[in-house]
């Protein structure tokens, strides 16, 4: 046997030297060679994020009485999720809320039957997966220690723990705009047809899980323009393949409203309903009241008053209709009383950096009781939000493609206080929040350190 060859001979066996090396390489790769470490941490992150998630589904699921009984918004997406999965999949009528969530849900139940506890623990593990990517894309974007913290400061981040634990869309819109992001900045490092077509894949899904995203559509295609100014022809054509993404996740829910509920209807129609709760002489910017029906409000109650005021009392007055009587509605008071509106997107503004969290089916706080792990879980918006918008600052003085992740920031919230706001709507804006504080936070920390306490 050849001196260099560090494998057993066996008695009756002849080797060679060639096959003795390729042998070693073979053991080489599978047993010698060294995970990269980013990877390691990242797996590390989800593996505390889901061991904390688990923690607090098995408390929640043994200390809250109504546990096992979803109300308001996770009751619509368990019986819509249940009638989907019982083979109902058209249902009838144009789609009042955006559908996606709905039949993920409905295809969990088809598969596992309505289990409450798979669906969330399928939630809690995609929540997990979320903070591994948010590491990794931290990693790559910003710098390590920024990423540690990051994905630590989402593993613990108690909010979004609760979110996940419930029957709710918000949870899911956190995986799709680490996703989006991280895309779009891969369309500007390398502007090719499959990445264009891929981002337009996941901003379509978003938007159908909650249609605000759709302004992304048309301002995506200025910033790209804006980015490659030289290259108006190639990024209009690239831009085609975005679309295509785009319309292949929309156009079967926009063509199912028209052909089963013979409306017009691009994803759902709630949005004049929405637009008119946060924008009316009673609004205050938070809870989702219509002043003349209070909380309890229904969609037949909307569809009345619509009828009523428009003189259309024995008509029917198709859901797109509808929505465009609140739209009206709401516009009208924003042109009639546009200081009293002014006042009210300030309240809607302090509410979003504000550090409480706003409820809106059930009191976060109050549902904490029920999960003892809570207690240590940190609450940190209220230094998340000072530090962020330090970051968002900090961000805008690095190169030009890092600042799709300021301008998401301050695109999403404008859709969001147009509207109401409330801790589910912020949900999917939290990670590049956490993403901005972190770097602030080791920006401070390393001039601390250096000496230059003046800066």
């Amino acid at each position: 046997m050849p001196k260099n060859c560090n494998i057993f001979q066996f008695p009756g066996v002849s080797q060679d030297i060639s096959s003795c090396r390729l042998t070693q390489k073979i053991l080489s790769s599978l047993f010698v060679r060294k995970l990269d470490s980013k990877y390691i941490a990242a797996f590390s992150i989800f593996a505390v994020a889901l061991i904390l998630r688990l923690i607090y589904f098995f408390q929640v699921k043994s200390g809250f009485p109504g546990w096992d009984t979803p109300t308001i918004d996770p009751l619509y997406h368990d019986l819509w999720a249940k009638q989907i999965a019982a083979g109902d999949l058209l249902g009838s009528g144009p789609f009042f809320r955006a559908p996606f969530y709905a039949y993920f849900l409905g295809l969990i139940y088809a598969i596992a039957g309505p289990s409450l506890a798979i669906s969330k623990i399928i939630q809690h593990l995609l929540g997990s997966l979320s903070c591994a990517l948010i590491f990794l894309f931290t990693d790559r974007y910003f710098n390590r220690k920024t990423a540690v913290l990051s994905g630590l400061l989402c593993a613990f981040y108690w909010v979004f723990i609760y979110f996940e634990d419930e029957l709710l869309l918000d949870s899911l819109l956190v995986l799709f705009s680490i996703l989006l992001i991280w895309s779009i900045i891969r369309v500007m490092e390398r502007p090719t047809y499959k990445r264009f077509f891929l981002t337009g894949l996941i901003l379509g899904i978003a938007t159908i899980t909650r249609p605000n995203y759709a302004v992304f559509i048309p301002l995506l295609l200025i910033w790209l323009l804006f980015y490659f100014p030289k290259q108006y022809r190639a990024t209009l054509l690239k831009y085609s393949a975005l679309l295509a993404g785009c319309f292949l996740m929309i156009l079967p829910v926009t063509i199912r409203n028209i052909a089963v509920g013979d409306d017009f209807v691009v994803i759902a129609s709630q949005g004049g309903i929405n637009f008119y709760i946060g924008n009316n002489g009673y609004a205050d910017g938070r809870s989702a009241i219509i002043p003349e029906f209070g909380a309890s409000w229904q969609y037949a109650d909307c569809e009345y008053r619509a009828k009523k005021e428009s003189g259309r009392l024995g008509d029917t007055l198709k859901p797109s209709e509808v929505s465009s009587f609140y739209y009206k509605k709401a516009i009208k008071f924003i042109t009639g009383s546009p200081f009293a509106w002014l006042g009210l997107m300030l309240r809607k503004l302090n509410y979003f950096w504000n550090g409480y969290e706003v409820s809106n089916n059930q009191n976060l706080y109050f549902f904490r009781q029920f999960a003892s792990i809570t207690k240590f879980l940190p609450s940190l918006f209220f230094i998340i939000s000072p530090f962020s918008i330090y970051g968002l600052l900090l961000l805008f003085k690095k190169e030009k493609k890092y600042h799709v992740v300021g301008y998401f920031v301050i695109i999403y919230m404008l859709t969001v206080i147009a509207f109401f706001v409330n801790s589910r709507f912020r949900l999917p804006v939290l990670p590049f929040l956490i993403i901005l504080a972190s770097y602030a936070i080791i920006r401070v920390f390393d001039k601390i350190r250096s000496g230059d306490n003046k800066r």
